[in-house]
């Protein structure tokens, strides 16, 4: 048996902006179920034959002013007769006024009563297309959708064959993610399939074993624990700024940031975040990033992250002084000035240990 499916009526009411005029005790439960939408004239008029109270509602001009042409107590048996056939709720287009009696008739009844400014025929074919996009079949395939100029592109295959590092490659290019890993495809109509991404794993994207680390950790009380930890965005994230501070941040700095990590680090794992220690390491820490900022390309394939590239408006690289060629910015007679002081204190600790004596 086909399984089959539903949507809110609250969705139906929020995505098509209706407005509540009255609003029934189950409105919150109530599921529609078809696509199929009416016009209740012949029902209105008497004629119940093949009425189907699941179906959409809807009011038009032409249905307000033949019931506003009645008799008053015509009008109102033709109105309870309706609002108690079943339906849950009813949707008057164009804007129209509400009968009193469709009022005081859905309230007894408990049945939602909504409107919409749009004429009767622009929202019935609105409301169907969302309903079949709603409502129809639909099955998860496992694989990378992409948009490709224009047209949808499916990129299928066993599990780590590169799918993903595919898609990157065609993301570079320009080209659109839609959907990876899990692709849901729907059947709108009978020529047509619409995929898209689940809502739980939509704008995210898996690279096979990025980010996957595999430890032994100490706890705070001492025991050994094992780990696994999966962060994709984060490991990406965190090798991109370590690539960026490598031509922002001087080495003496960098150094002691690397010292400072570790504690930080501590810090966090145990649960000391509301101290003032770690206040201290944040502002050292925001204040020797200001100058951290720039433009990181990286490669990611079968869990590497590769630097591909690097640039920042604050740089400390530059490549004719660090070339160590013949110019103006450096000047290669400084070296053996340097080299003797730098070597002084080795030079002099070799000469002076000669004369000690033996040590075992």
């Amino acid at each position: 048996m086909a399984q089959s499916y539903s949507v809110s009526l609250d969705t139906i009411v929020r995505e098509h902006n209706l407005a509540i005029v009255n609003r029934a005790v189950d409105y919150d439960r109530v599921q529609i179920t078809t696509w199929e939408v009416s016009r209740p004239g012949l029902p209105l008029a008497g004629f119940y034959d093949y009425f189907d109270a699941t179906r959409v509602q809807i009011i038009g001009k032409l249905e307000i002013t033949y019931l506003m042409d009645m008799r008053p107590e015509t009008r109102s048996r033709s109105i309870e007769r309706f609002i108690s056939s079943g339906i849950r709720f009813c949707i008057v287009a164009h804007g129209m006024d509400i009968p009193p009696e469709m009022l005081s008739s859905a309230q007894r009844h408990q049945v939602t009563l909504l409107t919409t400014e749009h004429s009767t025929s622009d929202f019935m074919a609105k409301l169907i297309v969302s309903l079949n996009r709603w409502l129809a079949p639909r099955t998860t395939m496992h694989g990378v959708l992409m948009e490709v100029h224009g047209e949808g592109v499916m990129i299928t295959g066993e599990s780590g064959v590169g799918k993903s590092e595919n898609a990157m490659a065609l993301l570079s290019r320009g080209h659109r993610l839609v959907a990876d890993d899990a692709i849901e495809v729907k059947r709108t109509a009978p020529d047509t399939l619409v995929g898209s991404s689940p809502e739980l794993i939509r704008y995210f994207m898996e690279i096979r074993g990025i980010g996957i680390i595999d430890i032994v950790e100490n706890r705070l009380v001492g025991m050994k624990d094992r780990g696994v930890y999966e962060t994709p965005g984060g490991a990406i994230l965190y090798k991109a700024i370590n690539v960026l501070e490598t031509i922002t941040l001087d080495k003496e700095s960098a150094h002691f940031k690397a010292q400072l990590a570790q504690k930080y680090a501590d810090i966090v794992y145990n649960g000391q975040w509301f101290t003032p220690l770690r206040e201290a390491l944040d502002a050292f820490a925001n204040s020797l990033e200001k100058t951290v900022t720039g433009d990181v390309k990286l490669k990611l394939y079968k869990g590497n992250m590769i630097n591909a590239g690097v640039t920042s408006p604050f740089t400390l690289y530059d490549e004719q002084t660090a070339s160590f060629g013949v110019d103006k910015d450096y000047d290669q007679s400084d070296a053996t000035g340097f080299i003797n002081l730098f070597g002084l204190s080795i030079k002099e600790r070799a000469k002076l240990s000669k004369n000690w004596p033996e040590v075992k």
